[in-house]
């Protein structure tokens, strides 16, 4: 009898389910809000930082073993929404920043790819520079995660890859652009305080001048005085 209490008990995804349940009953007034956040918010986080990586790496693997070594994972339901409604934009955010762990880890693995690919060969001068480039291994990680990975509805590999290389240039560009910018500012920031500087000595002696010039003309204006009375 007590085996039987025991191997009924709830498992931690029932109890948190369960959790819920009672919580949606007490507050019902809260239901909607929590629907809308779990199909639009946390449905597209999780398909994209963990189930999208998953599969991709599952499908390599049975496509290297020709057999399925690795299920693959069903993707959470995330309900079609309006162009630029509410719903729509909270996919898309979620959805971005769920695409920043695949994209960072396949760029950082292909980064590391290239720099011992370069120390092998003893790459040297422009070739070490562009082997150790971070942009590049970005650019070549997510054209990697996205030639291989789980195709979407309407989508193809060719075209996957060609976003991603497009848009992961462009960051590239950017980041570069936004990085002389910056060395810019700091640069006229550096050079007007030097001439601020430098500027001092000359206004210290033009305002030295100017007293030494009116002591002059006072004390000549003195004498004058003096003689004149005399």
């Amino acid at each position: 009898m007590l085996a039987e209490k025991e191997s009924s008990a709830p498992v931690a995804g029932d109890r948190l389910s369960l959790a819920l349940l009672a919580y949606k009953d007490e507050a019902p007034g809260l239901a909607e809000p929590l629907k809308f956040l779990e199909k639009n918010v946390v449905n597209p986080l999780v398909n994209h930082a963990v189930l999208e990586p998953y599969n991709t790496v599952a499908s390599l693997a049975n496509a290297e073993t020709n057999n399925q070594v690795l299920p693959e994972a069903k993707l959470l339901d995330v309900p079609r929404a309006e162009f630029l409604s509410s719903a729509w934009c909270s996919q898309t955010v979620s959805s971005g920043v769920g695409m920043i762990l695949p994209y960072a880890v396949a760029g950082k693995a292909v980064g590391g790819s290239l720099r011992t690919f370069g120390s092998t060969i003893g790459a040297e001068g422009v070739t070490a520079r562009l082997l150790k480039n971070e942009g590049l291994a970005n650019v070549c990680g997510a054209a990697l995660y996205d030639g291989f990975r789980p195709l979407r509805e309407g989508e193809s590999r060719l075209g996957n890859v060609a976003g991603g290389v497009a848009a992961f240039t462009v960051f590239g560009v950017g980041n570069h652009l936004g990085r002389n910018l910056g060395g810019g500012m700091e640069d006229c920031g550096s050079w007007s305080h030097r001439f601020c500087r430098r500027g001092q000595p000359v206004v210290g002696v033009a305002l030295s001048d100017q007293r030494r010039f009116a002591r002059r003309r006072r004390a000549s204006a003195g004498w004058r005085c003096r003689h004149g009375n005399e």
